[in-house]
């Protein structure tokens, strides 16, 4: 009789694990998931690009992302979903610079992926 409770306990033990851990996996897809569509809708992200993210994101099998948060989504995913991605959200600011207009669309995406947000204190000389 004990070895039978001693045995039932660790099969229970060993339950209770397995459905925890099937639960966490289901949770971090969902809080991914979430991050994905709130970065979606703050940048107006095209659908087909979202559908493509959302596909990467539930054929990832790797458990070592604890929390998940937007940037650091868009920094695990594949260069080419990162490029275009990078391409869309500064679309209105390479539109209003007449020297990009006439240019290739590759050259103009080079240059996009190399941008970078900058800050400077007023009165300090950008180019001479």
């Amino acid at each position: 009789m004990i070895v039978g409770s001693i045995y039932f306990g660790i099969l229970i033990g060993h339950m209770t694990s397995y459905w925890n851990d099937n639960v966490g996996v289901a949770m971090e897809m969902a809080k991914r998931q979430r991050a994905l569509l709130t970065y979606h809708k703050k940048y107006h992200l095209p659908d087909n690009l979202y559908y493509q993210m959302l596909d990467f994101i539930k054929s990832e099998t790797s458990d070592n992302h604890s929390v998940m948060e937007q940037e650091f989504l868009i920094c695990h995913l594949p260069p080419s979903f990162r490029n275009e991605i990078d391409a869309f959200k500064l679309q209105g600011l390479v539109n209003e610079v007449s020297f990009f207009r006439d240019k290739n669309p590759a050259f103009v995406l080079k240059i996009v992926n190399k941008m970078f947000p900058l800050t400077v204190p007023a009165g300090n000389t950008l180019y001479s």
